[in-house]
């Protein structure tokens, strides 16, 4: 037989992607072509829409840029204010801090200070409030060494007289007493009782235009006992959230509640004596609008308020300056166009008919393997692809040939997989039921009692569970109780928790000890624990009339008492001992409590204080025992409910990993 030429394939992908390149280059031009074509015939109405929402979506971003800088300035003072009252509240947990006079010499440190207080004040009680307020420098430091903070001072003054600052300008204020108590920052902040703005003002120790951010402060009896205030200079603030790159022409600027620019130098300006500005555009900026409004003078102005001060944050544009790169692109575009129809009609010729002659050799062999696949898919597993040509296609209708083999047995083999698993699925859930049934679950337990309410649930990690528990009364006045956790899941622990709970319930209704029951039980499941399976255990019987309780743990989690006084008491053995089939001959000891009446018992599986949510945090006995002392006067079933539900809301999405058993037992 006659072996043909093979041809790679790679050779074909070679000039087909030659010919791909030169379709793309093609549609690239068209795209070109498209594209400027609808850019020449934008109206200018549109232009102006798309600058209008450019500008638009500048001075909204600056503003809420400036909101969010004037908020952290409040947010910076409030926590101040807080701190203060907090010391005036908490004075023990703080040492007394010497403040150092004002010093020309600490100039360019950031140094606190005390401003000379008036003749007229309690110095005895300035200075001893000094000590105190002195502590406010530690949480001051860390804002106002920040690299890149605009706040020039922050001081403070009481009702007593005191008033201290900091900042680094201890060279520029006066040595003389200064009368705070008319100032604007400390009146206005004690009249709103919040945190607040002063109005825009010329600093008195040269630092140019100034705002203050103030906020009162008050004493342990919650009584007004001064102002803190900030100073943010103007200029720092343009630096910070109005400094923008515009073009020649234009500038960003910042707007009072009274029309009047807030410039960097202080030279009183209102908006309203710009050349360019009319009286509609005037009028949305003074009544606080969100807009942009090309005036007729042919500028634009953008504005948005600063709702933290008041302000206005406005930006003003030159018509001609935004428009001029359209109006450049627009008349290139006109001079390229003819090119680049020129070489779309040559390059279109070409391709059409490389691409249709390459395409018909190329797809052939892949269009009649895909009618085999189709045949395959379609459930003919004994169908056959025929290989046309010796290259990678015909390779790969070697391998549908071969796959077709394949996924016929595999089809076999996962039939006979499935019915295996849905056998053992069935099986698992019978024995999900007979685990459930042997565990009482119908309550109440002892309906012909009205001196006892107990309850009790267990909920399995998988299938089948290795947690237990059970309640029965030995004679006419004595309920025994049990709780144990076999270790390991599934089917194995599932068989070791029935032959642990047979043989307790055995031993405990023979009116054995606790300690021998224990003992006994774990002598007859160490005998041929070759699996080296144990069981943790805590058992009980309780006398109904007394409320005396004897138990014994084998290495399980602590009993918890609910006493009606709303205590909640962790009942520990005095020694513990191992858990069931670790050890044969251990000695186990009785321990001893008496519940009064209205107390609860609560006992559980190590399901509950170690589930785990997705952040790997146990939920822990901390909870777990502020929960129960929440619910002292709640009834033993709701009880299991409400420790159920704050479980699950602890773990969230993460899976149970342990089963989760409890019981809670009343003495009416």
């Amino acid at each position: 037989m006659e072996t043909k030429k093979r041809v790679s394939i790679r050779s074909r992908v070679f000039r087909m992607v030659m010919i791909i390149v030169t379709a793309s280059l093609l549609i690239m031009s068209i795209v070109g072509i498209v594209s400027m074509l609808r850019i020449r015939n934008i109206s200018s109405d549109a232009l102006q829409t798309m600058t209008e929402e450019n500008i638009l979506q500048t001075v909204t971003g600056k503003s809420d840029l400036a909101d969010t800088e004037l908020g952290t300035y409040e947010d910076y003072i409030n926590q101040f204010a807080v701190f203060l009252h907090e010391l005036y509240l908490h004075p023990e947990d703080y040492v007394d801090k010497e403040v150092p006079p004002l010093d020309a010499k600490n100039a360019g440190i950031l140094t606190m200070q005390r401003v000379p207080a008036s003749e007229d004040v309690d110095q005895d009680a300035i200075d001893e409030e000094a000590l105190l307020l002195a502590n406010v420098e530690q949480i001051l430091y860390p804002v106002m060494s920040e690299e890149n903070s605009v706040i020039a001072a922050v001081y403070l003054g009481t009702e007593k007289g005191e008033i201290l600052c900091y900042d680094t300008q201890s060279d520029i204020k006066p040595g003389t007493p200064y009368n705070y108590f008319e100032s604007s920052w400390y009146t206005k902040a004690k009249e709103e009782q919040k945190a607040c703005f002063t109005d825009v003002y010329m600093d008195s120790f040269g630092r140019g235009l100034t705002i203050t951010c103030m906020a009162p402060f008050y004493d342990d009896e919650d009584k007004f006992a001064g102002v803190i205030g900030m100073d943010i200079v103007i200029a720092d603030l343009y630096e910070a959230v109005v400094k923008m790159n515009l073009p020649e022409g234009s500038y960003a600027m910042l707007v009072d509640n009274a029309g009047n620019e807030i410039s960097v130098d202080g030279e009183e300006k209102k908006i309203a004596d710009d050349e360019g500005i009319d009286n509609t555009t005037l009028d949305k900026i003074i009544a606080k609008e969100t807009g942009v409004s090309l005036s007729n003078q042919g500028i634009y102005y953008g504005y948005a308020p600063i709702e933290t001060t008041d302000w206005m944050f406005c930006v003003r544009l030159p018509e001609s300056v935004v428009m001029k790169p359209v109006h450049n692109i627009i008349r290139s575009i006109q001079s390229t166009i003819l090119i680049f129809v020129i070489v779309f009609v040559l390059v279109a010729i070409l391709v059409f008919f490389v691409v249709r002659g390459f395409a018909t050799r190329l797809t052939k062999p892949i269009l009649a393997l895909g009618q085999d696949a189709a045949e395959i898919s379609g459930g003919n597993l004994d169908h056959r692809a025929e290989i046309l040509i010796n290259d990678e296609v015909g390779d790969l209708a070697k391998s549908f040939n071969d796959m077709a083999g394949s996924l016929k047995q595999y089809i076999a083999d996962l039939t006979s997989v499935t019915a295996e698993k849905e056998r053992i699925g069935a099986e698992l859930n019978v024995a999900t039921k007979i685990q459930a049934d042997m565990l009482p679950s119908i309550f109440p337990a002892f309906p012909e009692r009205n001196d006892v309410d107990i309850f009790a649930s267990m909920d399995p990690a998988k299938e089948v569970g290795g947690d237990f528990y059970d309640m029965f009364m030995v004679d006419d006045n004595h309920l025994a109780v049990v709780i144990a956790d076999v270790s390991g899941k599934g089917v194995p622990a599932a068989l070791f928790m029935v032959i642990a709970k047979t043989l307790l319930k055995n031993h405990l209704q023979a009116m054995e000890s606790v300690e021998d029951v224990l003992k006994n039980t774990n002598n007859q499941l160490s005998e041929n624990n070759d699996e080296m399976l144990f069981v943790t255990a805590w058992i009980a019987v309780i006398d109904l009339t007394t409320g005396y309780t004897e138990y014994c743990d084998a290495g399980h989690e602590v009993a918890l008492v609910l006493h009606r006084n709303g205590e909640v008491e962790e009942i520990r053995p005095q020694k513990k001992k191992p858990p069931l089939a670790t050890i044969e001959c251990i000695e186990y000891q009785k321990n001893s409590f008496t519940l009064e009446k209205g107390d609860k018992l609560f006992i559980y599986t190590d399901g509950v204080p170690e589930a785990t949510n997705a952040d790997g945090e146990l939920y822990g006995m901390t909870r777990l025992e502020e929960l129960l002392a929440k619910n002292i006067d709640t009834k033993p079933d709701e009880i299991l409910v409400r420790v159920r539900e704050d479980v699950d809301r602890f773990v969230g999405d993460a899976p149970q990993f342990d089963d989760l058993t409890m019981l809670a037992f009343v003495r009416v």
